[in-house]
């Protein structure tokens, strides 16, 4: 296996220009593509070295057949589309657009608990963008802060769709893999319950932490206290219920949001100038 580092071509026409991250689930590059000539951010996708050679395989034939799963919403306003997806010498990639910005996971570590309103934005960007994906039967499977991006023209884009599961997909899944990070994980996929709602948890548990500076788990007092949510502290408490089939779908906690917003405020009222007497409009025309 070659080595892969600044400078490389993989798949024959992206050429790899910077590493953006690094971590479990692998590498990710700021890329140039030499055959539309545009710049793409590459994911290398890790795979468990422990791994055998059979399951490194099947790894990468998910990863491909989930990543072609997430190119259906490539067109999603509030979606990192997906590009390409390709295995080279046993690693799997994908290949998405490259967003100029940053995740809410650097913009929480840089500035701390966002404002409600910012959170408001947040929560309609990314219901939006589960919303396509649930009616297409596309589970995301790990939603949080470090996946969802803002641009620098104040979009909110959820990255990431490339491990999403099809739920027609019964082959590639029969081991019961568990993909996704655990502080955001619902306790029914922990028994291995694969739902939506699943989905809806992660979100609460963003929600909870980008408007209150940290983790549901991680709080000093109850969750009820939500102080800094404010209005979308009901919101945040429905997604955050244990039993799935209490939480909101998307339609309901569109409607919940969309309802915790405070009207706005009335036009100021113009008042009629005053009608002029008939003096008045004589003195005028004498003038």
């Amino acid at each position: 296996m070659r080595e892969i580092r600044q400078g490389s071509v993989v798949h024959g026409r992206y050429r790899l220009e910077a590493q953006l991250a690094a971590g479990g689930q692998g590498r990710v590059w700021r890329a140039f593509d030499e055959v539309l000539h545009i710049a793409v951010a590459a994911k290398q996708v890790g795979l468990d070295p422990a791994a055998s050679e059979r399951e490194r395989a099947e790894a990468a034939a998910r990863t491909l057949h989930e990543a072609r799963n997430a190119v259906r919403l490539r067109r999603h306003p509030n979606v990192v589309a997906v590009l390409d997806t390709f295995v080279e010498d046993g690693v799997p990639w994908v290949v998405t657009d490259l967003v100029e910005g940053c995740s809410l996971a650097q913009e929480l570590a840089e500035r701390g608990p966002l404002p409600v309103a910012e959170v408001e934005r947040v929560a309609a960007g990314v219901l939006a963008a589960l919303g396509a994906a649930h009616e297409l039967d596309i589970r995301h499977r790990d939603v949080k802060p470090a996946n969802i991006m803002r641009t620098r023209g104040g979009e909110i884009l959820l990255a990431d769709f490339g491990i999403a599961k099809h739920t027609d997909d019964t082959t590639l899944t029969k081991r019961n893999l568990v993909v996704g990070t655990l502080a955001y994980m619902a306790p029914e996929r922990l028994a291995g319950r694969d739902l939506p709602a699943g989905d809806l948890f992660a979100l609460g548990v963003s929600l909870y932490e980008l408007a209150q500076g940290v983790r549901p788990a991680a709080a000093t007092g109850s969750v009820e206290e939500l102080r800094r949510a404010g209005r979308l502290a009901e919101l945040i408490l429905a997604l955050l219920r244990k039993n799935p089939d209490e939480r909101p779908d998307v339609p309901t906690a569109q409607r919940m949001l969309a309802a915790s917003k405070p009207a706005p405020a009335p036009a100021p009222e113009l008042s009629a100038a005053p009608e002029r007497t008939k003096t008045e409009a004589e003195q005028e025309q004498t003038e």
